[in-house]
């Protein structure tokens, strides 16, 4: 028996990297990038075709969740806790803002990261309010 039965999958670069693409579902870390820094958030995005499950494995992580009606915006974020699962249900737009050192896992349909997502841009206005509202519970 030469065949390796353990896989381990790791991901130390900044940003996403979709390690283990199976038939139906994906794993992938999601770890800083300066476009997720707690004051840089300029967008929301959505999948239409699955649920996303995020779990802090290290450093700190404000989710963001967002409904848009009549062109109005309203957020929704929580402070993450570690070995905390969260799920961000299919059609809800959503974000996530990191810390320098936060990795996070995140768990949907396979191949979600080659089409089933669609961004909307935040105007100055709603980035203030996010951003607000993300200082006011980041931990320091």
């Amino acid at each position: 028996m030469n065949k390796k039965l353990i896989e381990e999958y790791r991901h130390s670069k900044e940003g996403y990297n979709p390690y283990l693409i199976g038939p139906k579902w994906q794993v992938a870390q999601l770890n800083f990038q300066p476009d997720l820094a707690p004051d840089a958030i300029k967008k929301v995005d959505i999948h239409y075709q699955t649920d996303e499950t995020f779990l802090l494995m290290s450093g700190q992580a404000v989710l963001i969740a967002a409904e848009i009606q009549e062109n109005r915006i309203a957020f929704e974020i929580t402070t993450m806790k570690p070995k905390v699962l969260y799920n961000i249900p299919r059609g809800c737009w959503h974000n996530i803002a990191l810390s320098r050192d936060a990795e996070v896992s995140i768990t949907e349909d396979a191949n979600t990261h080659l089409g089933d997502y669609e961004f909307h841009y935040l105007n100055e206005k709603e980035q203030k309010e996010l951003s607000e509202m993300i200082e006011f519970v980041w931990k320091k």
